[in-house]
């Protein structure tokens, strides 16, 4: 049943869960409201499901934990809130879920790191909090984790470096402590990683140098000191380097950077002029 953008409004009827043999559920991009109806328990052999982009409410239905067959599930921008229901953790052929940009709170369930064939984890935008646990080194398919715009703490599991497969890793925007874990550098299919806006101390590892296929890397907006590793700016990928390397007249910059396109400080960032050889182009953060 594929009805994306297609001016739908009202709410999802109980009735959905006679559709019995539906394997395929796109609902996305409409005026959806109300809940996400129980009724979907009943969906056997639903494979896909795709809610995201309406204006749906309440909680994700314990229920949801009944769809064994589930590979990816979509609901972001969206108002759903409550926690993530740990029934989530019982979809064993779970690729994707995407539940970015709602109200959805607490933790993640622990046996959403287990899950064997995710691929994509993306959480961004929410409150969710507590700890990165160990455990995450368990996705050993994962291709992107976005959990930025929480309010995630903790420190960075040195388990990180088991994700051998890892793109995409945007931790922006949290409140993470400590040191970044040198063992990232095992991550060498790495092209983004985002940890700017936490709290961050001690300096930049060198072994960062070994993820060559880099594009982004952002850490500005964090406690780091020091000065980024010669190994990281010979990294030949890099479109987009920011760090907290700019200073002024009352502000001294916290780290020494010779390659950085983006300097920032606590209040605004400039970016590297090629033409001018000097920093402006700054906007706040």
């Amino acid at each position: 049943l594929l009805m994306s953008k297609t001016g739908l409004s009202g709410s999802i009827p109980e009735t959905v869960g006679r559709m019995k043999m539906l394997k395929k559920l796109d609902v996305s991009s409409n005026r959806l409201s109300g809940p996400i109806p129980s009724s979907i328990r009943y969906l056997s052999r639903l494979e896909y499901l795709n809610l995201g982009a309406n204006r749906l409410s309440g909680p994700i239905p314990l229920s949801i934990g009944n769809l064994s067959r589930l590979e990816y599930v979509a609901a972001s921008n969206n108002k759903i809130n409550m926690t993530l229901p740990e029934s989530i953790g019982n979809l064993l052929s779970l690729k994707q879920l995407e539940l970015g940009y709602n109200a959805i709170s607490g933790q993640i369930p622990q046996n959403i790191w287990h899950l064997p064939e995710l691929i994509g984890l993306l959480l961004t935008g929410n409150d969710l909090s507590g700890a990165i646990p160990t455990s995450i080194g368990h996705l050993c398919q994962i291709d992107s984790i976005r959990l930025g715009g929480n309010k995630l703490s903790g420190i960075l599991p040195t388990a990180l470096g088991n994700l051998t497969r890892l793109r995409d890793l945007q931790l922006d925007g949290n409140r993470i402590q400590g040191h970044i874990p040198s063992t990232i550098g095992l991550m060498r299919e790495l092209t983004q990683l985002y940890l700017n806006s936490n709290k961050l101390t001690g300096t930049i590892p060198s072994q960062l140098g070994d993820l060559k296929q880099l594009v982004q890397l952002s850490f500005d907006d964090n406690n780091l000191t020091g000065s980024v590793p010669h190994s990281v700016c010979e990294l030949e990928k890099i479109a987009n380097l920011a760090v907290d390397c700019l200073f002024t007249a009352s502000t001294p910059a916290q780290i020494e950077c010779l390659c950085c396109t983006n300097c920032c400080n606590r209040e605004f960032c400039c970016r590297f002029n090629k033409q001018r050889h000097l920093f402006d182009m700054c906007g706040s953060l």
